[in-house]
């Protein structure tokens, strides 16, 4: 199963850009907000996902549960949840 790193958008001078928010020792995450973003391989190409977790451990959470549905995805299995699912765009994932 893959772990994704989660994001976050920050502005940065004029332009806004993705930061990875560092975890583990020493880095403080319960006080994190959404949105948070992961950046998933699929059909051989990577694109960021809007995750709707609204604190960074449903955040956590809801990028592992990603995780198995694309590599469930990969073995031809079909997820229900995996094919209702859509990111705040409306884009619609090819099957």
């Amino acid at each position: 199963m893959t772990t994704f790193s989660l994001y976050k958008r920050v502005k940065a001078g004029d332009r806004w850009k993705y930061q990875r928010i560092l975890e583990g020792r020493g880095h403080r995450t319960n006080d994190l907000t959404g949105p948070f973003y992961a950046r998933p391989f699929f059909d051989g190409k990577q694109f960021w996902k809007t995750l709707s977790a609204e604190t960074f451990a449903e955040a956590r959470d809801e990028a592992d549960h990603l995780g198995s549905a694309f590599a469930a995805k990969a073995k031809g299995l079909t997820v229900a949840e995996f094919e209702l699912s859509r990111n705040r765009t409306g884009k619609i994932w090819k099957t």
